[in-house]
């Protein structure tokens, strides 16, 4: 198991640190756990999330 945190917020980083478990190929599946204050839109995320290979299960938090 690996476990990555990181606190940028942009779409564009989360799809970058979504990119690099992609490579990982020791990586099998991935668990997303967000912040509604992140302002993720789904319209921008749902593209992202759904051009994954593997597995992600997850969700966005409400605090």
């Amino acid at each position: 198991m690996k476990i990555n945190y990181f606190s940028e917020t942009s779409i564009e980083a989360l799809q970058q640190q979504l990119l690099l478990f992609e490579q990982d190929s020791e990586i099998k599946g991935i668990i997303l756990l967000a912040c509604d204050e992140n302002n993720y839109i789904p319209e921008k995320l749902n593209p992202v999330l759904t051009s994954l290979r593997k597995p992600i299960f997850g969700g966005v938090f409400a605090v």
